[in-house]
């Protein structure tokens, strides 16, 4: 089966699969037994247990390579919020940080007038939510390529449908459904209620409104140390951080 071309039946000859990727799309889970694939030549779709029933003969292995270990679909909101935390302060951080040069470009009045509205209530809520915007299409586009964002490529997340990358316009609604439903767009408080209100579903229920509008699913690796550090890193800055907006 070398090198022969199989495609995903939804997503036709765009969508290409080598044979030799076969084992780990089932492995990785990518792949069962109703997942429709066309065969070499073929133009119709058929499941793959009926036409592949050898890689479904054996269960998956028990233990597989971290990186390749996204099996847990069982909720993490703790992690989830960690990886949006740091998109949202990565888009921040380059937001300021372009910003300041636009500024010292202008002079250095300009400066100092930036960096004083910078660090006013004001102001920093117009740049946090600036931000905000800005991750919406950086994340979709990256959700649309890699499946992952920098937070949830560092926390072992992917969010997939079937088992595959989704395409860049259920990135983008998921990723806008999120600030509207799960963030309330920054605004005070209103962000706070917005997240206890995405918690407490994503607890009861394993799914948050926005994936499940979508059939989308969140995949976990299992955690590890480098896991637990940023975890330990990031959610008591994020605990500082409400409570200076708290003061």
């Amino acid at each position: 089966m070398t090198g022969a071309a199989w495609a995903f039946a939804e997503a036709g000859p765009a969508a290409p699969l080598d044979a030799d990727d076969l084992p780990r799309g089932v492995r990785e889970k990518r792949i069962g037994p109703d997942t429709l694939l066309v065969p070499p030549g073929g133009t119709a779709g058929s499941p793959a247990g009926e036409l592949l029933p050898a890689l479904f003969q054996r269960p998956p292995p028990d233990s597989l390579p971290a990186r390749l270990d996204f099996r847990d679909t069982s909720p993490h909101p703790w992690r989830r919020y960690a990886a949006r935390l740091l998109d949202f302060n990565l888009a921040a951080v380059c937001l300021l940080l372009l910003l300041l040069a636009v500024s010292v470009l202008l002079g250095p009045d300009r400066f100092a007038a930036l960096k004083a509205f910078a660090g006013t209530k004001a102001g920093g809520f117009l740049i946090g939510f600036a931000a905000l915007v800005l991750t919406i299409p950086l994340n979709a586009e990256l959700l649309a390529r890699f499946g992952a964002t920098p937070g949830k490529a560092v926390l072992g997340l992917r969010v997939l449908r079937d088992g595959r990358r989704i395409d860049r316009g259920t990135a983008l609604r998921r990723e806008l459904s999120v600030a509207l439903r799960g963030q309330a767009v920054g605004l005070p408080v209103l962000d706070g209620v917005a997240m206890a209100l995405a918690y407490r579903r994503l607890k009861k229920t394993g799914r948050t409104a926005w994936d499940e509008a979508q059939a989308l699913t969140v995949h976990h690796r299992p955690r590890d140390w480098a896991i637990a550090l940023w975890l330990a890193v990031i959610l008591p800055l994020a605990l500082l951080q409400i409570t200076a907006l708290l003061r």
